[in-house]
């Protein structure tokens, strides 16, 4: 039975400036690359001559977790069709970022398409939580998502900083609460 997923596996048409966009403005660790080709390849891919490059990257320098597999067929030219969340497919592949608004002045900094600002997401009557996300898209049109959950163990100092301002500002400005409406508040705001 399956026991976790091993890799994302994305078609890139140039797989050496992939490898840059993914190491050096995603921050992913390349691990390196093989070959594949012959009588197993194309069985595999069930098409003759499916020699292909393959690179991948990991998350973690010590992996544990999922790659990402970046392939380049060397005898086919890739098809080009345009990327949407609204096609029966993959619809992203989604990185985890510890601070969703730095992560996208970055993207912008290095003129990664992105198809909105981070957006804030309340799914605790869901049981998730809060997060801010966004999605953006690779050198291929391939979309891609990041998101940052916005619990308090995993928020930035920075991003604690300006919620313990905004609780200041409200006692400066005369407001006072109730026990029960600061439980509220926390729970409601930072899910505690």
């Amino acid at each position: 039975m399956i026991k976790n997923v091993a890799h994302i596996g994305l078609t890139v048409s140039d797989l050496g400036r992939s490898i840059a966009f993914y190491r050096d403005i995603l921050g992913l660790y390349y691990k390196g690359q093989m070959r594949m080709d012959g009588k197993e390849t194309d069985n595999l891919f069930a098409r003759k001559n499916a020699t292909a490059r393959v690179a991948y990257l990991t998350f973690d320098p010590n992996p544990s977790g999922s790659d990402v597999e970046l392939i380049q067929f060397e005898n086919f030219a890739p098809e080009f069709d345009e990327a949407s969340l609204f096609k029966t497919s993959i619809s992203e592949l989604c990185f985890e970022v510890k601070d969703i608004d730095e992560f996208y002045t970055h993207l912008l900094a290095h003129g990664v398409e992105t198809l909105s600002e981070p957006q804030y997401y309340d799914s605790r009557k869901y049981g998730f939580g809060e997060s801010k996300a966004i999605y953006f898209k690779d050198l291929n049109g391939i979309i891609l998502e990041a998101i940052q959950s916005l619990t308090t163990n995993e928020m930035t100092k920075d991003q604690l900083d300006k919620a313990l301002q905004k609780g200041y500002d409200t006692i400066l400005a005369g407001k006072t609460y109730s026990t029960d409406e600061v439980d509220g508040i926390l729970n409601r705001e930072y899910g505690i």
